[in-house]
């Protein structure tokens, strides 16, 4: 049987637009955002779905926005996709 990798990458970038759409929109109401309401939605989410922590790959440039939401820095600065990052989490 031959793998059809063609059709795999037509998939993948199909996705990736979609992703890359979602994170538009995003990125444009983000300004927008209650703080608040951000850490409220995420953190019942999160809660939920029986998690105890939430951990997200931060920007260094949006750290302050995730300090005032409750999250601490865990961890070294590291680079991702050429940005500064550093790993942010928060325990509920």
């Amino acid at each position: 049987k031959i793998a059809n990798y063609a059709d795999a990458i037509g998939d993948i970038r199909r996705r990736n637009e979609k992703v890359d759409g979602m994170a538009e929109a995003i990125r444009k109401n983000l300004p927008k955002m209650d703080p608040k309401y951000f850490a409220e939605t995420l953190t019942t989410l999160d809660r939920q779905r029986g998690h105890t922590e939430v951990m997200l790959h931060a920007q260094r440039s949006a750290e302050g926005f995730y300090l005032r939401q409750g999250f601490t820095a865990r961890g070294e600065p590291f680079e991702e996709a050429g940005i500064d990052h550093i790993e942010m989490v928060m325990t509920l």
